[in-house]
């Protein structure tokens, strides 16, 4: 059985967007008593008990806050990770209801995402110099100049099943939030 080519990299690029969640964020060890005491983890990250929202974030994180991301999610959500290119948030209530945004470090990186993607995304206009959702990996990437960002939430389709097209408005709402602080 063959699959078109497309498929394939749509299933590639699931898996480097897995990995993100697991490896580069390390989310699979998240201490939730420190998470959720507020205490700071290793990274420096804040929890939703934190006051500021985590406003004094470095990297990935400073593009949005605890509180952003909570209301973006429609649920309490935690920062229990981040690195310069990386920053994961995961509900409270579920850990495995996650939030990925990720911060391009360099121009080459972004470009062999845009060459993957963009043929099977959706252009979002107004939004950056270029933007674009892919729904099957729940993806918003948005460029401007030579930098750029996704943010990713694999679970948020599950969250509105009536609503196709309500992930697309998450997350160009979040995106748009992210934009202000790139």
């Amino acid at each position: 059985m063959s699959y078109p080519s497309t498929r394939i990299v749509v299933v590639s690029v699931a898996g480097l967007v897995s990995a993100l969640f697991l490896a580069g964020c390390g989310s699979a060890n998240i201490d939730r008593s420190k998470v959720e005491s507020g205490a700071p983890s290793p990274t420096g990250s804040r929890s939703a008990a934190s006051p500021s929202g985590g406003t004094s974030a470095t990297g990935a994180c400073r593009l949005a806050s605890v509180a952003d991301v909570t209301t973006a999610m429609g649920e309490p959500m935690t920062q229990p990770g981040g690195t310069a290119s990386d920053c994961i948030f995961a509900a409270n209530a579920d850990s495995s209801q996650q939030l990925l945004v990720h911060e391009f470090l360099d121009q080459t990186n972004m470009n062999n995402l845009i060459q993957q993607l963009e043929s099977s995304s959706e252009h979002v206009d107004g939004l950056g110099d270029d933007a674009f959702w892919n729904g099957t990996i729940g993806t918003m990437f948005v460029r401007t100049g030579t930098r750029g960002f996704t943010i990713t939430s694999t679970s948020l389709s599950a969250k509105t099943p009536s609503d196709p097209d309500g992930p697309k408005t998450v997350m160009v709402n979040l995106a748009t939030t992210a934009l202000t602080k790139f």
